[in-house]
């Protein structure tokens, strides 16, 4: 679980530079949010599609584990 907790920090740190370095420059705001978060507008389906199944098995994956860990007793009862 800490790597993801690493990954989603490092993923925010690296945004929040992002978006304080157009500020800097004299960007708006609202046109900095755009910047930061265009790669993910101008996706195709299919490339959004593999994003998305990407960060579900990130995430998915420690909590099913965590699942079976904390019911465990449930499972190995039958």
């Amino acid at each position: 679980m800490k790597p993801t907790w690493i990954a989603v920090i490092i993923i925010g740190i690296l945004l929040g530079f992002s978006i304080c370095m157009d500020i800097l420059m004299g960007i708006a705001v609202k046109d900095a949010l755009d910047n930061a978060f265009n790669p993910f507008r101008v996706m195709e389906f299919v490339e959004f599609s593999i994003l998305t199944l990407l960060v579900a098995v990130l995430f998915l994956k420690p909590l099913v584990q965590w699942i079976f860990k904390k019911y465990k007793p449930f499972f190995t009862n039958k």
